[in-house]
């Protein structure tokens, strides 16, 4: 009876561990942390473009300085 017992509160223990309202959960939180690094790759992005047009508006400006 100890046997069974162990058997089947490990089966409910990997249901819970892996049972579909956890897969939900993972797919949801892959889903945010998708989302979150795309949206902190765009900021980067432009950002990045914000510097380099900066950079050759001012080297463009000082050229026209001298």
């Amino acid at each position: 009876m100890d046997e069974n017992l162990l058997f089947s509160s490990g089966i409910a223990g990997f249901e819970i561990a892996y049972g579909t309202t956890n897969k939900e959960m993972i797919r949801k939180n892959i889903k945010k942390k998708a989302k979150q690094k795309y949206h902190t790759r765009q900021k980067l992005d432009s950002l990045h473009e914000k510097r380099t047009i900066e950079k050759e508006l001012n080297s463009f400006s000082d050229y026209w300085d001298n």
